[in-house]
């Protein structure tokens, strides 16, 4: 029977089902991610990662992207990236059940320059997400990489090894082509990632778009059109993105009341903040955190 068969996800699943916590952290790059039940279609960030189902459905929109994916689908996510995002297939006997691997870009360049030379695709056939159906080598990466991390002696020694593995396997496979443009130095596919990670450690900063654009050697008109269409927003609604979602968990976590938050992320008036909260979250602050405290299924990246 092929691994990736319903019958193998499917024991899967369930061995990885037996904890209740809806996000379980197995290992410093690995988690597990748990729904009961379908959840509304919630902004988030999307970090390079894959996440490999294992049971459930969920939806993915991306600008003007949708994207749906169900048991054995793998999602590939290279760049962060702003997304609709929600869990459509879920119940307390059959739940969501997915394995979410953070991708370590460092790591993913050294595989690649172990690889012999290979054609980098145009930037015109770049696309930040991607859905494929998995692999039963990549499967079955996942599953020892998991089973590796329950032995606190042969965890450091293993999970490095198959963290390679998984790298190599996704730069030699179906996911190859939009891996290596995004760690390709010369291509504005790169560029924009650079001017994202600048954008994600500076966000409640003000910033000049001529000034950015030139940090990364592109024209501003250049940067601006190739921004939009490699993340599906402008710099500025990215850094917007950036700062909501980031006043949204500090006031999760009790830090600040909206006011302070709002000025804790880089606004200047309050009431802005309030209704661009709002218009995002669909909810004015304080009532959105009121709800999600009380647990009402906030789709997460898994």
């Amino acid at each position: 029977m092929s691994i990736s068969g319903s019958g193998y996800l499917g024991s899967l699943a369930l061995k990885f089902a037996r904890n209740d916590c809806s996000r379980i952290q197995i290992g410093m790059e690995l988690e597990r991610f748990r729904h009961d039940e379908p959840t509304a279609l919630s902004p988030c960030i999307y970090e390079p990662s894959v996440a490999l189902i294992l049971q459930g459905k969920k939806k993915v929109l991306y600008g003007d992207t949708e994207l749906e994916y169900g048991p054995g689908s793998l999602l590939l996510t290279t760049l962060d990236v702003p997304v609709m995002s929600a869990v459509t297939e879920a119940t307390r006997d059959r739940p969501y059940i997915s394995l979410f691997l953070r991708l370590n870009m460092a790591v993913m360049a050294q595989c690649l320059e172990e690889l012999p030379d290979g054609a980098v695709s145009h930037d015109s056939d770049y696309v930040p997400l991607t859905v494929w159906r998995a692999e039963d080598a990549l499967i079955n990466a996942f599953h020892r990489m998991a089973e590796s991390l329950e032995s606190e002696i042969l965890s450091p020694l293993l999970y490095p090894l198959l963290r390679k593995e998984i790298a190599l396997r996704l730069l030699t496979g179906e996911s190859g082509r939009v891996i290596r443009q995004t760690l390709h130095k010369n291509n504005a596919v790169n560029k924009v990632s650079q001017a994202i990670q600048w954008i994600k450690h500076n966000y409640d900063k003000p910033f000049d778009l001529d000034s950015l654009a030139g940090e990364v050697y592109m024209s501003t008109s250049t940067f601006r059109q190739y921004f939009r269409k490699v993340t599906g927003v402008s710099p500025l609604q990215y850094q917007k993105k950036i700062r909501l979602l980031e006043a949204r968990k500090l006031m999760i976590n009790g830090d600040a009341d909206a006011s302070h938050t709002a000025l804790l992320v880089g606004y200047e008036s309050v009431s802005q903040f309030n209704r661009e909260y709002h218009r995002l979250f669909g909810r004015p602050p304080l009532k959105d955190i009121r709800a999600l405290q009380a647990g009402t299924g906030l789709s997460e990246a898994g």
